[in-house]
């Protein structure tokens, strides 16, 4: 089981165990409820990615701005999306302050 891998999909199984020290079926049926967000997440991002502009890259804030939810959530859903090959740094950046570029983020 590799621990630096995301807690939120299949993928990475990295919660095995659901309910770790034996919990009771509430704390089973809160982890399910945190995955299946993530995922609803995780769809919004990829179906922004695959329709904006006919799939032009978009950054975190752009994808954050378009989805309405918050950056802090977006960027690790991108990270997650990364690990599991669905999407990939462009190699392109983009000026999001006077002293700050983004990654322009893309479909596989």
């Amino acid at each position: 089981m590799n621990r630096n891998r995301c807690p939120h999909c299949d993928h990475c199984r990295a919660f095995a165990d659901p309910a770790p020290g034996g919990k009771q079926d509430t704390s089973v049926r809160a982890a399910a409820m945190v995955r299946q967000g993530a995922s609803a997440m995780e769809r919004t991002i990829l179906g922004l990615l695959e329709h904006r502009a006919l799939g032009a890259p978009l950054t975190a804030n752009k994808l954050a701005e378009l989805s309405g939810l918050p950056l802090t959530t977006v960027r690790p859903r991108l990270t997650h999306l990364q690990q599991i090959g669905k999407i990939e740094d462009s190699g392109q950046r983009m000026r999001v302050s006077k002293k700050t570029s983004a990654i322009l983020w893309r479909l596989t």
